[in-house]
């Protein structure tokens, strides 16, 4: 029976139009950001480098400048670090031209923008199909013919991951097919190499995508509404960051680290960078620690979460009356 209601879940989600329209602009953001990551490996120009050469010159004359009025003789403040320490604040040319990129740093910018914004749509579609069937009585049908309730639940968030995982899957495979077709344009073939670092990074956005999918699915089936999902996923967040931001800019060091391992945003970017890491700073701007979250710990720390809604989950969907 078990398999029966994965066909059925699968040929609903696939036969809807909400897919269709996320895999349409799946192509035209993954186009459009894939071309921009590989603008980014466009060698410099005559005319960059002559603009670059311009602006350091005008810049290191005001260095000069303001090194004579304040270190030079009878100079303002012949003590401060720029008058002991000059090498540090002369302008160098290289911060005035563009940094080129290669065809694997080029990868990773893309990827950046295109999978966070991958995890979003990913939550947004599964909360609107399982809600939608809450609200519209599709979920009252379906139960009608399948008077066991797990088994339906444990069906709808498989195919929820399994939707999640597709749907980042083909928005990233778009961005990098973009990336090497606008590399090529303006690089040489031969240049298109990647460094090993790339099978990771795709693999852990893949992963996130699977469990946006799976944790929005119990998430919604637990509220029973695509309106609340939505509110507590953005309450969630933005307290989140709120309590995020506190911590960096001025709590104790021990309420901070402990703090920080409750909060989701933080745990987001450890799955998606592969590690979370930020410096505190006391109220005075001076550094206090570095805080780090792992890999390994956000994934426990999802796997916890995914436990809890999925007991919640249970719970709420085999008392909840849906028939009516």
């Amino acid at each position: 029976m078990m398999g029966n209601l994965i066909k059925a879940e699968l040929w609903r989600v696939c036969g809807s139009l909400t897919i269709r329209i996320v895999a349409l602009l799946g192509l035209v953001v993954g186009c459009w950001l894939g071309l921009i990551g590989a603008a980014t490996a466009r060698p410099h120009s005559a005319e960059e480098l002559e603009i670059a050469r311009a602006e350091y010159v005008q810049a290191k004359q005001s260095f000069e400048q303001e090194y004579a009025l304040i270190c030079g003789s009878g100079g303002t403040n012949p003590r401060s670090e720029m008058c002991t320490n000059p090498e540090r604040w002369q302008p160098e040319v290289a911060s005035f031209v563009r940094t080129v990129y290669s065809f694997s740093e080029a990868v990773d910018a893309s990827a950046v923008s295109i999978g966070s914004m991958t995890m979003l749509v990913v939550a947004i579609v599964v909360g609107v199909l399982i809600g939608a069937e809450f609200s519209n009585g599709t979920l009252g049908t379906q139960l009608t013919f399948t008077p066991r309730r797990q088994p339906l639940l444990w069906a709808k968030t498989l195919v929820a991951g399994l939707t999640g995982l597709a749907i980042t899957t083909w928005w990233m495979g778009v961005g990098f097919v973009m990336n090497i077709i606008g590399f090529v344009q303006v690089r040489e073939v031969g240049e298109l190499t990647s460094e090993a670092y790339l099978v990771p990074m795709f693999g852990r956005y893949l992963l996130v995508g699977l469990l946006a999918g799976v944790l929005t699915a119990l998430l919604t089936i637990t509220l029973g509404s695509t309106i609340r999902v939505a509110v507590v996923l953005a309450v969630t967040y933005t307290v989140s960051g709120i309590i995020e931001s506190t911590i960096v800019i001025g709590a104790p060091e021990s309420s901070g680290s402990v703090l920080l391992f409750f909060l989701p945003s933080a745990h987001l970017r450890a799955l998606l960078t592969g590690q979370w890491q930020q410096t505190t700073f006391d109220l005075d701007g001076a550094p206090q620690e570095v805080l780090r979250i792992g890999y390994e710990h956000a994934l426990i720390y999802v796997a916890c979460w995914l436990v809890l809604l999925a007991g919640l989950a249970v719970v709420t969907f085999t008392r909840r009356d849906v028939l009516r």
